[in-house]
């Protein structure tokens, strides 16, 4: 899947586009940036969340940049959006 896309979760935990269960993703809400992966619940199919690798604070500063260059619309955001996190982003989590 194409890095940056975004990703609508519904409140029965489905992806559009679908996305399985530990995908790389930021989370982009209030011009701040996040990385994570995006887990669903196995025993609550409609429960998702996003954990947080142990570097967070390095990679979120990394990937706000992005978003500044790339994406800066996605800072003005009204709503928090989950996008598809950069695969250079990605390979750097630490878990």
């Amino acid at each position: 899947m194409k890095e940056l896309t975004i990703i609508k979760i519904s409140a029965t935990g489905q992806t559009e586009p679908y996305v399985p269960s530990g995908t790389d993703i930021l989370l982009i809400q209030d011009e701040t940036v996040q990385v994570g992966k995006l887990f669903q619940d196995p025993y609550e199919p409609a429960s998702v969340y996003i954990d947080h690798p142990k570097n967070q604070t390095d990679l979120d500063f990394r990937a706000t940049k992005i978003i500044q260059e790339q994406k800066p619309e996605y800072l003005k955001s009204e709503i928090a959006l989950t996008v598809i996190c950069p695969g250079d982003i990605s390979k750097d989590m630490l878990w």
